[in-house]
């Protein structure tokens, strides 16, 4: 049967199942791009200052996975997140990829739309309070990305925080540390199946630095911005206390120029850490608002 290259032609073809153009691309290989989350989240945690830290609830909204790179042949597009339970143990899926040749990954995490996927655990509900737009002192409208919750005692002292994170991120370029240096990416050959890891953090708001490595955890500060004693810490109550009246052992040294508050430094600072690439990998980062029209 002979093919001709036609528009007309391709649009018969397409019609009767004829001839179809020929895929030269190599077959891809796999990519799974799979949640996991900290010990120290599941089981909680005492802190450097005393306090037992739990966590209630840490609901995350994570995917638009791709991969990208000169040398990497990407053979699908996942445009959605999946809604998932972080204080679930063990894999949780997000995306998966068919790609193949050196890629680096690049994730999202945001609100969900209508028919975003639900992880084990996760109910409609939960996606339907992701969607719900609400504001922040940085977000004057926007959904939620992750919900966390928690609960902190000493002395027999308890403080709760429900803090919910509206902007959506862009981690780009991700890759793992190889002896503390950035690997070039994940290589897939074809028919090769292999994963890539998205760690949650749900400690990542109360540690003492950026890096996740000398990082330790606090949280006197955060009882402390508790000014009417009702027993929740609530990001606005945050944004009464001030970094220069700190001394709390954490180094708001690495705190971006323009950031005055805890609340500024938790929010910009420390809530994008919650989502980690391979526990200590370094992303690319734009943050932007949960501003998408829903769907």
């Amino acid at each position: 049967m002979h093919c001709t290259r036609s528009l007309s032609a391709l649009a018969l073809a397409l019609a009767t199942g004829g001839c179809l153009p020929t895929d030269t691309r190599p077959p891809p290989g796999t990519l799974n791009v799979v949640a996991r989350t900290e010990e120290a989240t599941l089981a909680g945690v005492v802190t450097d200052d005393g306090w037992a830290l739990s966590f209630e609830q840490l609901l995350v909204s994570v995917g638009h996975a791709s991969a990208e790179g000169d040398d990497c042949t990407a053979y699908n597009d996942p445009d959605y997140a999946r809604v998932l339970d972080g204080l679930r143990s063990g894999a949780q899926k997000i995306n998966t990829l068919f790609v193949v040749g050196l890629c680096e990954l690049d994730i999202e995490l945001s609100s969900p739309k209508e028919d975003s996927p639900l992880g084990a655990g996760t109910t409609a509900a939960d996606r339907d309070f992701l969607r719900t737009p609400g504001s922040d002192t940085y977000v004057p409208e926007g959904g939620v990305s992750y919900h966390l919750v928690g609960t902190a005692t000493k002395g027999g002292v308890t403080k709760r925080f429900a803090w919910p994170y509206r902007n959506r991120i862009d981690y780009s370029t991700c890759a793992a540390l190889e002896n503390g240096v950035p690997s070039a990416g994940i290589r897939i050959r074809e028919h090769e199946t292999k994963s890539a890891t998205v760690t949650l953090h749900g400690t990542a708001p109360f540690q003492t630095s950026r890096d996740a490595k000398s990082a330790r955890l606090r949280f006197d500060a955060f009882a402390a911005a508790d000014a009417n004693t009702d027993g929740e810490v609530t990001l606005d109550e945050l944004g009464d206390v001030l970094l220069s009246d700190l001394d709390d052992g954490t180094d708001y040294s690495d705190a971006d120029a323009g950031w005055v508050t805890l609340e500024d430094y938790v929010y910009h600072g420390r809530f994008p850490k919650v989502v980690r690439y391979e526990n200590d990998g370094v992303c690319e980062l734009e943050i932007f608002p949960n501003d998408r029209a829903p769907r």
